[in-house]
């Protein structure tokens, strides 16, 4: 009897844990920040291709390369998978997120200039606020944190996106779809061939990634049935993703050399969406419902809990440790290895110090 009594506890404790949570969703939070961080290790990593003339290395690095461009794809459907569904008074948005975001963009600005100038005092001068303020409304204090503009565009459009896919039919998102295709993956092949580009008067804002990347997500959370997905239909995903790769490989080989500025990145994140929505099917069909280990659980959820910390960290953990890591590892084990060991281990100290933070009231509320 209480040995039943201690079972039912232990039950009760995980399901606490878990609350609200979907191991699948964290688990692609994972695979993200991992891939956020790869897409900035330059030379130890990310630009490896740029670096060697053999022609199989050169294959394996720029695939990666490409597939890590998923990253920020997977987090928007995330994002949409997570948000378009709820119901929430405007007020209750801005109250809940623009605001949490507006905070998070000038309290980490604010820590990089103070990191940067190393002087406290310059905070208590009017017109360093000025121009601190002015710095950042233009641009981001760090180029990574690009995401966080991105992403509070998307919050300010949220209630239209609601109100989009509630009111969307199957052939509506097919035929999305369809136009991401013709756009984003058929028109820059031709565009290369014919080396001609498409009139900016013809842009698609709809197809931008803040904004098609969440309507996809819900699509795949909300919509799709992973079930009715068949072995054919698989193979066929599996065909396509792979033609993509390819075909980015190309267009990237191809554009490069005509280049003389050699961190050009039109092409390597060709056909990304694609690739996350792969990525996002994939995880979801191995892990939904699937009982894992608890302590491989808790991991996976302590560090998808921590994905948002890591990144606003990792650009701090990446000076400080990635040379440290890949320097001396390089020699040994070849600087591929020595590159993803390097990004555990800042995925780790991010997580540690996440967690820290986590605990402090207020900021709690920011990551």
């Amino acid at each position: 009897m209480e040995n039943t009594g201690k079972k039912s506890l232990k039950v009760v404790e995980n399901n606490v844990a878990t609350k609200g949570k979907k191991i699948y969703i964290e688990v692609l939070r994972c695979i993200a920040i991992f891939f956020v961080i790869f897409n900035h290790t330059e030379e130890y990593g990310f630009d490896l291709y740029k670096e060697t003339a053999e022609t199989l290395p050169y294959i394996i690095y720029l695939t990666i390369s490409i597939l890590c461009k998923a990253a920020v794809p997977i987090f928007f459907m995330i994002s949409g998978a997570m948000l378009l569904g709820k119901e929430e008074s405007i007020k209750t948005l801005y109250k809940k997120r623009v605001l949490r975001f507006l905070i998070v963009i000038i309290v980490v600005s604010a820590c990089i200039v103070l990191y940067a100038v190393n002087d406290i005092t310059v905070i208590f001068y009017k017109e360093m606020i000025g121009i601190f303020l002015s710095t950042i409304y233009q641009n981001p204090i760090l180029y990574t944190y690009w995401f966080l503009y991105a992403y509070l565009a998307f919050l300010i459009m949220l209630p239209i996106l609601r109100n989009l896919v509630k009111n969307m039919k199957k052939e509506t998102y097919y035929y999305l779809f369809a136009v991401y295709g013709v756009y984003k993956l058929v028109l820059p092949v031709l565009e290369q061939i014919a080396h001609i580009n498409l009139s900016d008067n013809l842009a698609m804002n709809l197809l931008e990634i803040n904004i098609l990347c969440p309507i996809v997500g819900y699509y795949l959370e909300h919509v799709l049935d992973i079930r009715s997905i068949d072995k054919n239909m698989k193979v066929l995903g599996t065909i396509i993703v792979c033609i993509i790769i390819v075909l980015a490989g190309i267009l990237t080989t191809l554009r490069n050399p005509q280049l003389d500025n050699q961190n050009e990145e039109t092409y390597i994140g060709y056909g990304s969406v694609v690739i996350a929505a792969y990525v996002f099917i994939l995880i979801k069909a191995i892990f939904n419902n699937k009982k894992l280990p608890k302590i491989l659980n808790k991991i996976i959820l302590i560090i998808g809990g921590c994905s948002f910390g890591i990144y606003l960290e990792e650009n701090m953990l990446r000076k400080i440790m990635l040379d440290k890591i890949v320097q001396p590892l390089s020699p040994v084990i070849s600087t591929l290895p020595a590159c993803i060991i390097a990004i555990i281990c800042i995925i780790c100290v991010g997580t540690i110090i996440t967690f820290i933070l986590k605990k402090i009231p207020y900021i709690k509320k920011l990551l």
